[in-house]
């Protein structure tokens, strides 16, 4: 049958962007991460008195955080637990009609029944909404990036993620993205955490912050892009913070923002670096003490949520897990 599969399952990695935090959107050289737990898809036939679409979302503790119906072929919402995820998927799908108008076809089906499945917490930040445009992109047959920019928006680097499995380095040259998959195998990982800072960020707010800046000045971004290059393929741990450092100097000083270490967490024997919209989800960790000592040391001060490096991002080549 034309259009989409009756019967499938999708999967998509979630998402850390390392380096060019906000100055991305404008061009900057970004280092990215897939990270090990992602979001799948199921796409089940479904027969019902009206062609119809349902949907329910579990989060990875296998609970439902939402339930809803949609009329196909319109993507029309009917009903939910939740009117303001309903809408937003109805916006989704009608733009997966618009972009490929021979969905949905009901002349043998009356419709489908999806089930999708987060392998991490929702509050993480990790790319519930990327993972599911990913996803859906290829049950689809549409390009991920111009379903994104129809109802999301964003700098599409987590949809380079959610189809990589390893680092790559993401531009946009003229508006179109441009991905380059990298060997990314710090030999001090085990120096590398990911702490949770315990409140979910809104990327949209952070985005339109940054654009209340203006537009960036050309050197700005070349900096950012000498960093990622040079982040990527850092040897030692020393020069590593030193470049995360610098990183998160030029990028609190172009946003007028203090930096998460010296808000938080002044007295940390290492490097913390924010990622993706400053003032929530995850920041990176750096230290020479070992992982206990540093997850003693946020959980003394709130922070419960402290991950390895090796257990959140997916291997790379040449890493070695002996390695300090």
């Amino acid at each position: 049958m034309a259009g989409t599969d009756t019967s499938h399952q999708f999967y998509s990695h979630g998402k850390l962007l390392l380096t060019g935090e906000y100055l991305v959107l404008d061009g900057a050289l970004a280092l990215a991460l897939p990270t090990r737990p992602g979001q799948s898809l199921h796409v089940d036939p479904l027969e019902s008195p009206e062609p119809e679409l349902h949907w329910k979302s579990f989060t990875d503790t296998g609970a439902c955080w939402f339930s809803g119906r949609f009329a196909l072929p319109g993507g029309n919402y009917l009903e939910g637990t939740d009117r303001a995820v309903g809408e937003r998927l109805e916006q989704i799908l009608r733009a997966g009609k618009k972009l490929r108008p021979s969905l949905w076809p009901t002349s043998s089906l009356s419709g489908y029944a999806v089930r999708t499945e987060l392998e991490f917490p929702r509050n993480w930040g990790l790319g519930t909404s990327s993972t599911l445009i990913a996803n859906l992109a290829q049950w689809w047959r549409v390009d991920p990036y111009q379903l994104l920019a129809d109802t999301f928006g964003g700098s599409g680097y987590d949809l380079a993620c959610a189809a990589s499995e390893r680092a790559v380095f993401y531009q946009l040259e003229a508006g179109a993205p441009q991905v380059t998959p990298v060997d990314f195998a710090p030999p001090f990982a085990d120096q590398l955490s990911f702490l949770y800072l315990e409140k979910k960020q809104n990327s949209r707010t952070g985005i339109a912050r940054y654009r209340e800046k203006g537009t960036p000045p050309a050197e700005l971004l070349e900096k950012i892009s000498d960093i990622s290059t040079r982040l990527a393929r850092e040897r030692s741990l020393a020069g590593f913070c030193e470049l995360l450092e610098n990183h998160e100097q030029i990028i609190a000083e172009w946003m007028e923002t203090e930096p998460v270490k010296a808000r938080y967490f002044p007295d940390f024997p290492g490097t913390i670096k924010s990622l993706g919209a400053w003032g929530g989800d995850f920041v990176l960790v750096a230290s020479e003490r070992n992982f206990p000592a540093v997850k003693q040391y946020f959980s003394d001060r709130g922070y419960p949520t402290l991950v390895p490096f090796r257990e959140m991002v997916l291997p790379t080549e040449n890493a070695s897990p002996n390695s300090n």
